[in-house]
């Protein structure tokens, strides 16, 4: 047992060693002091007293101003270290994560090399560099690395510190980084655009302002993630730069309004703040960046910050005194995004140490969207929830009435025809003759019908009320040898044709074809109904040859003219009589829709 265990201990002894020997022999050196001159513009090159360290920021040593930066970079080889690299034949690599805006640089006076050194509007600053050495240009002792940088203001212009190491290891390191920045801004500009997207479809559908801010302030950081694939804007550097500050400032502001719509209690004087901070960036920003002040952008991060400060404290107020999953669920990604934030503001704006390091906040945003993204779709849920039950309150509202309207329908099926048929039994014990007494109860029996129809569902078909109408107009008229002239047009769906305006509808019909019937001896009815104004108003027309009607015959009219009226303005109709030509009588009903 312990002669195992003696060679398991040994066994890792020799595996650390081995470890250790191989990574021992990686050469890997970091620069951080040089030598520099600078030259600004009109004027001629100047040395800068003393080792300068990197990182080494432009605008924080020459603010607005434009120029060329020459370093010079030296390394010691030894002659082990020499031997390797000449052996090897592959030389060095030379990494930097900020080397900008454009650059040259040279190994040991072998000649420039030139990176985007004629480009106007180069954004080469925004990714880590890797230059290979070859072996061929490597001198034992004291190897000196040129770099000449043409400085813009504004534009985080600098040198970071600078590692120069075994080419293999140098460039793994390299593409590691550079794969690590790819990834991050793929995902956080995908996620973004996704949640953009599910946040607008809610948006048109619900029309909820919470999903409107949620889909604007995605697109807006999706979109400036998306500058980080560009490097040559097709507009000045200037101009790209103020664009990349606005669309982070308008991404902030909209989360400033998704908070304040998150809370319960909205404040008038932080809604003001909001505003403000809305109307002022663009144009702030905007002439910072014009003028080559970065200043301008640091100054409005802080408002940033301070504004953000004002907003995470109310949200997390009011998640502690209330029980909303969402806004407590708001609040801690704010807390995340508040304090990374800092750390942004203060260590790579602040100081010159955060040169060339990624930006905190653009991980935070995974996080932040990810608890936005909950926010949304519980807040969908409840949207649609509530929808919901509303629909199903209008729809049991909508029943009430239906089925109390036909209880009222019934009540004057039950009156009207049971007077009809207590007429019929008075006619039957006086003896009245047998004709008479068939009328009488067709006429009641046909009354039923009519009433039963009005409770029927039509789905909103006037069409369908009318020509069922017909059907029970037509034995009356046949028996007392009218001709009814029928011309329906197909008529739009009626949304309010309830069983009560039906109704309203068959006794006014009924009472106009019945006057014509006692009183107008008329031998054609002549019925229309179209609709007129693209669909909007149904006009019914209801026509006889007969007599006609005296004017003072109508001015005094009986019940059964102040029933029609009373039916038309029940269902929001306009009635009119007027004579017909050459003679007879023309009524007019003209019927809203919706």
């Amino acid at each position: 047992m312990i002669r195992a265990l003696r060679k398991v201990l040994w066994t890792l002894t020799w595996l650390v060693f081995c470890w250790s020997s191989a990574h021992a022999q990686a050469y890997q050196a970091q620069i951080k002091t040089a030598q520099m001159w600078v030259t600004l513009e009109g004027q001629p090159e100047r040395a800068v007293e003393g080792a300068q360290t990197l990182p080494w920021k432009w605008d924080s040593h020459y603010p607005k101003q434009h120029g060329v930066a020459r370093f010079s970079l030296e390394f010691m080889l030894d002659s082990s270290l020499y031997a390797k690299a000449k052996l090897s034949s592959q030389g060095l690599g030379m990494s930097a994560l900020n080397m900008g805006n454009r650059y040259r640089y040279q190994i040991n006076q072998s000649g420039w090399q030139y990176v985007g050194w004629d480009e106007s509007t180069t954004q080469y600053r925004t990714k880590p560099k890797w230059h290979s050495v070859p072996a061929d240009l490597l001198i034992l002792g004291t190897n000196t690395i040129e770099l000449e940088l043409k400085m813009e203001p504004a534009n985080d212009a600098g040198l970071s510190a600078v590692e120069v190491g075994d080419a293999a290891p140098s460039m793994n390191r390299f593409q590691s980084e550079i794969e690590k920045r790819h990834n991050s801004m793929v995902l956080v500009s995908s996620f973004s655009f996704l949640l953009a997207l599910f946040a607008f479809g809610m948006w048109f559908v619900t029309k909820e302002s919470l999903f409107f801010w949620a889909f604007l302030s995605n697109v807006l950081f999706a979109a400036r993630q998306l500058s980080g694939f560009v490097d040559y804007p097709p507009i000045p550097t200037w101009l790209w730069n103020s664009g990349l500050g606005i669309l982070f400032a308008l991404f902030v502001g909209c989360t400033f309004k998704i908070a304040e719509l998150l809370v319960p209690k909205p404040a008038r004087l932080v809604q003001k703040m909001d505003a403000f901070y809305f109307w002022l960036c663009v144009p702030f920003l905007l002439a910072g960046n014009a003028i080559g002040d970065f200043r301008f952008y640091r100054a409005w991060l802080a408002v940033m910050v301070l504004l953000t400060m004002v907003h995470v404290a109310r949200v997390t107020w009011f998640a502690v005194r209330t029980r909303d999953f969402n806004l407590r669920l708001f609040t801690v990604a704010a807390w995340m995004a508040m304090v990374l934030g800092w750390y942004d503001f203060v260590v790579i704006q602040l100081s010159e140490s955060g040169l060339g390091k990624v930006r905190l906040g653009s991980y935070t945003t995974i996080l932040f969207n990810i608890g936005l993204a909950v926010i949304v779709i519980r807040r969908y849920i409840a949207v649609k929830q509530d929808l919901f039950e509303s629909n199903a309150r209008a729809e049991l509202e909508k029943t009430k009435a239906t089925l109390t309207e036909r209880q009222r329908i019934m009540t004057d099926i039950h009156d009207i025809v049971g007077a009809q048929l207590v007429g019929v039994l008075d006619l039957i014990r006086t003896g009245a003759p047998r004709e008479q007494l068939e009328a009488e109860t067709a006429e009641a029996l046909e009354d039923l019908r009519i009433a039963i129809d009005a409770i029927q569902p039509v789905n909103g078909s006037l069409t369908a009320v009318l020509a069922t109408l017909r059907h029970r107009l037509e034995p009356r008229l046949n028996a007392r040898d009218i001709q009814l002239m029928w011309h329906v047009e197909a008529l739009p769906r009626l949304a309010n044709l309830t069983p009560q305006t039906i109704q309203h509808l068959q006794r006014l019909v009924l009472e106009a074809i019945s006057n014509v019937m006692k009183h107008a001896k008329a031998r054609t009815i002549t019925f229309k109904a179209q609709s007129i104004y693209e669909g909007r108003t149904v006009v019914i027309q209801i026509s006889d040859d007969g007599i006609g009607f005296d004017e003072a015959t109508l001015a005094s009219a009986g019940q059964g003219l102040r029933n029609m009226r009373f039916r038309a303005d029940a269902v929001g109709a306009t009635l009119s009589i007027s004579r017909a030509l050459p003679h007879g009588t023309n009524l007019s009903l003209i019927l809203p829709i919706g």
